[in-house]
């Protein structure tokens, strides 16, 4: 009986992490986004030269959510994957979670500051910058899932790294329209 119940209870912790980790890019990309902006910061960007195929803003309103809650389980169902196929104990699982963190993390960072440099700082450089880091550190994250995880994790990463190929398409052409 004591087994079932640890059992119930490690299950409970999991949903629980895994509820947290999987609105962790969501909450943060909401703050960012909201409190990143400046009425001046949007009005520099109004008046950008940009190209006609960019989407209207409410697309943007509606993707990135989706992308953030995708991030965040795909790192989600590799921890899971990780803590069971490896013993925690062991050195290789300590280290493969460790670069998978790095990874996640250094991705979710620079992701954060693309809408700091667009539409707080008015630098058309670091959104260039920032959002090629941001695809840059996702394909690292999906090869490392491809080596260390399962094709639930892989098939959550890969819509955001479309998207991602996408926003730097647009910034890359918003900014050679801007120099």
């Amino acid at each position: 009986m004591k087994n079932k119940n640890k059992n119930k209870s490690t299950y409970n912790i999991s949903i629980v992490l895994g509820i947290l980790v999987a609105c962790l890019p969501l909450v943060a990309g909401s703050l960012v986004g909201y409190y990143g902006q400046t009425e001046k910061g949007m009005q520099w960007y109004r008046d950008l030269n940009k190209p006609r195929y960019i989407p209207p803003s409410l697309v943007f309103a509606i993707v990135w959510p989706i992308l953030y809650i995708m991030l965040g389980l795909s790192f989600f169902t590799f921890l899971i994957h990780i803590l069971h196929s490896l013993p925690l104990s062991s050195y290789s699982g300590v280290t493969i979670i460790s670069y998978g963190l790095f990874l996640f993390f250094s991705n979710l960072a620079f992701n954060l500051m693309f809408p700091l440099f667009q539409f707080r700082f008015s630098s058309l450089g670091g959104a260039l910058l920032s959002c090629w880091l941001t695809w840059f550190t996702a394909i690292l994250l999906l090869v490392f899932y491809v080596r260390y995880s399962n094709v639930y994790t892989i098939m959550l990463i890969i819509p955001y790294i479309l998207w991602l190929s996408f926003a730097c398409l647009m910034i890359t052409h918003t900014y050679l329209l801007n120099r």
